[in-house]
């Protein structure tokens, strides 16, 4: 049976243990950085590995400047990777180009987070539907009026919105729209960059049913980002949390929710409105990634910092029931974690 993968290497440093060994793998964590005119380039992306099987459904999560949007570009070749290698189905994603994919790239797709700008506001959405069955050659022109008809019918919406302009719709039914894009290249995997940021709540719950739905009937695989773990609770099978663009714990979802590892995912989810009566919230803001924090870039902010997460980057710490984490706290034994202190600054030495 064919199997759609995603991976983002290497083997030895990846956060989810392997599971298939004929993939290649580089040595390297995937790095994404962007360019600064006359400057020193900015590293988005410092470290991150994952895996993506056939139907499964993958959280990726953080706060907002973690590097999750860049992660998941490169993962589609819309942003380069700096260093290491990420591969779909066994092949090496590269960039895109103005020439049209092959099939095989095809079938991996993004959602784009923004529903109102990712659409041509002077075209049909008939029109934009049949683009990728006319790039790829899918379907002869006779057939693609009926194709855009069942792909509009499988996202909610009828067979004669294709006659319509995308104002016509709204948030909900734009994001079906980009759902419905995707699908046109009979993808086998799917990358959804937090595509219910943008809607009210009843929507988004449409929106994540309608997600989970197609996973499900269509065996798609799918990689979800988002900073709501929440949405990750109710929608993924597994989750990697990143923070200041690295990987710091991957696992099952259930696992991760209900006994986190980490002092960022404990607080992460402590800052659920259902857990936070009070809104405290976590202390500080997440670094520049101009000029990170030296070791673990959590230390700042973590009230259980010691001298030794200041050195070097932790390296990761796998159970047996896979679940990964990325702090010094687990590397000797058990962990000895400590509740904060509103009167102490985070970071402090312990």
């Amino acid at each position: 049976m064919s199997v759609a993968r995603l991976r983002l290497a290497p083997v030895g440093e990846t956060m989810f243990p392997p599971r298939a060994p004929f993939l290649r793998y580089d040595r390297r964590d995937v790095e994404v950085s962007y360019e600064r005119r006359g400057r020193e380039r900015v590293r988005a992306v410092a470290g991150a590995s994952l895996t993506v099987e056939r139907g499964q459904i993958v959280g990726l999560v953080g706060e907002s400047g973690c590097g999750k949007s860049s992660l998941a570009r490169a993962a589609v070749g819309l942003t380069p990777a700096s260093a290491g290698t990420i591969l779909f189905e066994g092949r090496a994603v590269t960039p895109l180009r103005r020439r049209a994919r092959s099939r095989e790239l095809a079938r991996l797709q993004l959602v784009f987070q923004n529903p109102y700008s990712s659409l041509n506001p002077r075209r049909k959405v008939g029109a934009q539907l049949a683009d990728a069955l006319e790039i790829l050659d899918l379907l002869p022109r006779r057939g693609r009026r009926a194709r855009v008809a069942e792909l509009l019918e499988l996202v909610g919406l009828p067979a004669n919105a294709a006659q319509r302009y995308p104002h016509q719709f709204s948030g909900g039914q734009r994001q079906r729209l980009l759902i419905a894009g995707a699908l046109a290249c009979r993808p086998t995997l799917v990358i959804a960059d937090e595509p219910t940021t943008a809607l009210d709540v009843t929507t988004q719950l449409q929106i994540l049913k309608l997600l989970r739905d197609l996973a499900r009937d269509f065996s798609v695989a799918m990689l979800f980002v988002t900073h709501d773990f929440g949405v990750v609770a109710q929608l993924c099978d597994d989750v990697m949390v990143m923070y200041a663009g690295q990987s710091v714990e991957a696992g099952a979802t259930a696992e991760i929710v209900e006994r986190p590892r980490h002092p960022y995912t404990q607080m992460l989810l402590a800052c659920h409105p259902d857990r936070a009566p009070d809104l405290a919230g976590i202390p500080g803001t997440v670094p520049s990634p101009i000029a990170p924090p030296s070791g673990c870039r959590f230390h700042p902010r973590c009230p259980s910092a010691r001298e030794a997460c200041r050195a070097a980057r932790p390296a990761a710490v796998v159970a047996a029931d896979g679940h990964a984490v990325r702090c010094v706290l687990f590397e000797h034994g058990a962990p000895q974690l400590r509740t904060p202190n509103p009167d102490e600054p985070a970071g402090a030495d312990v």
